[in-house]
């Protein structure tokens, strides 16, 4: 079947015809994204100072119509963009002691689970194989 995959196998939608396939070393998008946009927006924004300026009229509270939540929403921006966003601490030492306490009663288990088989077959012994 020369690599071909049996049509009863295949899932999904089935390959493009073979002459508008791209060649190999051709690639789909030859020119990559365009740069443009990104200098338009640059030129157009005086490199994001105007829309810095135009942030701090709506948390300033100068641009008419702004709510108490726009406000707020600009701050955040400006606040991240100025400072980073701040870092998140989770506490995890109740969920340490939770995992430890796990692992414990785990083990035990299979204590007891070794015990009940080696007294099922008469071999006495009641070790964990699990245990090195």
């Amino acid at each position: 079947m020369d690599g071909e995959i049996d049509k009863e196998e295949r899932k999904g939608p089935p390959p493009p015809p073979v002459e508008t396939r791209f060649k190999p070393g051709e690639s789909g998008n030859p020119g990559g994204r365009r740069r443009s946009l990104t200098k338009l927006i640059r030129e157009k924004t005086r490199d994001g100072k105007t829309i810095v300026d135009f942030m701090v009229k709506v948390m300033e509270g100068d641009l008419k119509g702004a709510r108490v939540s726009d406000r707020v929403a600009a701050a955040k921006f400006l606040a991240e963009h100025a400072f980073g966003k701040p870092e998140q601490h989770v506490d995890l030492s109740g969920e340490v002691t939770a995992k430890v306490e796990l692992v414990e009663a785990i083990r035990q288990a299979r204590t007891r689970l070794g015990r009940a088989v080696a007294d099922a077959s008469g071999g006495g012994g009641g070790e964990d194989p699990h245990e090195s």
